[in-house]
């Protein structure tokens, strides 16, 4: 199966639950994830930057 894959703009509240929910689809993939309050080299609990 081939996931499509998924960026989020922003990740506050409602970023981090959109997160939640393609992680719990098989079908996407959270690829990337970007926003304004983020330092520069901020890395998420995944690996994701």
């Amino acid at each position: 199966m081939v996931k499509k894959k998924v960026g989020i703009a922003g990740y506050g509240i409602i970023g981090r639950r959109r997160r939640q929910n393609i992680d719990k689809n098989p079908y996407l993939q959270t690829v990337a994830v970007c926003d304004q309050n983020f330092e520069n080299d901020t890395v998420l609990e995944d690996g994701l930057k």
